[in-house]
């Protein structure tokens, strides 16, 4: 009986200590949004309609958080914090979308390539290599169900940008594209940093 009221109490301490967490970090992003002149949103819905939705991460959401909206100096931005997976899978991440309002991305994920997905490679799991860019092969995983249009999209240039990088995902579709790091939640402190770095990104693009 005493080993089964100390795991509810722990169980309990846990869960009050990630809603005061949660709460900080909702509060702090608030702020930081006020400071930015963008607007806040906690529980964000409703997106399916600006075809955010359809780029991949967001798809395959389990829940969206701390919405912020406003301009950066590519245009309109929105930070939200992404969680995927269930239980233990569980993943939370900062992720900056930006509308490219001239553009029409064709769906991709780029992500750091790793161990696991070199053994992927094996079994026939596909990935866009470029010849032309081996060392962009050999850092990053690139993917897309029109490999044609994601070829094109990804020129000499734009290899050789992310040949310089490291880290970053980026993932697109239609007017939209996601810039982040995996598993990673930007501190409310260091969203104009954020912000400055992933647009950097984005101007490869735009």
């Amino acid at each position: 009986m005493e080993w089964l009221i100390a795991q509810i109490v722990f169980f309990v301490v846990v869960l009050a200590l990630i809603f005061t967490l949660s709460q900080r970090r909702k509060r702090g992003l608030e702020r930081a949004a006020q400071e930015m002149g963008f607007s806040f949103d906690a529980k964000p819905a409703g997106l399916e309609a600006e075809g955010i939705m359809e780029v991949p991460l967001l798809k395959r959401n389990t829940g969206l958080r701390n919405l912020l909206r406003g301009s950066a100096g590519t245009g309109e931005v929105v930070v939200v914090d992404v969680r995927t997976g269930t239980g233990k899978t569980t993943t939370l991440r900062t992720v900056a979308l930006y509308r490219l309002a001239r553009k029409r991305l064709p769906v991709f994920e780029l992500r750091p390539e790793h161990f696991f997905d070199k053994i992927g490679a094996t079994f026939g799991f596909k990935d866009i290599n470029f010849e032309s860019n081996p060392e962009f092969s050999k850092r990053y995983k690139l993917q897309g169900a029109d490999e044609m249009a994601v070829r094109e999209l990804f020129h000499s240039g734009r290899l050789t940008f992310f040949e310089q990088q490291k880290g970053w995902s980026v993932e697109g579709a239609g007017e939209w594209l996601a810039v982040y790091r995996q598993v990673t939640c930007v501190a409310p402190g260091k969203l104009r940093t954020f912000l400055e770095e992933t647009g950097q990104v984005v101007a490869a693009f735009d």
